[in-house]
């Protein structure tokens, strides 16, 4: 289970995970975070959206959490 930023990075490297950073497509004042992973039966992609103006721990409040729901998904 991807409890940490170490167990969600061997998650991610277990399923050729890519993290992405970019804008948000419509509201610049929002940044997306998206994580794909290649998946049996295609791409899997989660996309994390947190306002630019505040401080958030994207690691351990976006990331970790978003793995741990993937990892649940594709044990299904």
């Amino acid at each position: 289970m991807c409890g940490t930023l170490y167990q969600c990075f061997n998650f991610l490297a277990r399923h050729n995970g890519v993290i992405g950073l970019t804008t948000h497509p419509t509201d610049p004042c929002k940044t997306r975070c998206t994580i794909k992973l290649d998946g049996k039966e295609g791409e899997i992609i989660a996309a994390i959206e947190y306002d630019c103006t505040r401080e958030m721990d994207l690691l351990m409040k976006a990331i970790v959490p978003t793995c741990r729901a993937l990892q649940e998904q594709i044990e299904e």
